[in-house]
């Protein structure tokens, strides 16, 4: 397995999407990590993953049938890292 150079969270794919999208993600290191999804008013909506990984890539998928057509922010956390992605929820 390769292990990443930097932490990485990549564009979701598909961006828009109708109810279901992927979040890929790369950590460097052993971490605790945090994926979450917020609305444009910085709320936050779910936690998609919390918990310990180790170095290496990963996805999840986000099923935002339960949700509004709308944008939201996929922020992911992982120690002093932070990024953050906007998806756009079309139904």
């Amino acid at each position: 397995m390769t292990v990443p150079a930097n932490y990485i969270l990549l564009q979701n794919y598909p961006n828009p999407f109708n109810s279901k999208t992927l979040l890929s993600y790369s950590l460097v290191q052993p971490a605790w990590v945090v994926l979450s999804v917020y609305n444009v008013l910085g709320q936050r909506e779910i936690i998609l993953f919390e918990g310990f990984l180790n170095a290496g890539e990963y996805s999840t998928i986000w099923d935002a049938s339960v949700f509004s057509s709308g944008v939201y922010l996929a922020k992911l956390e992982v120690g002093g890292y932070s990024k953050t992605i906007k998806m756009v929820l079309i139904k």
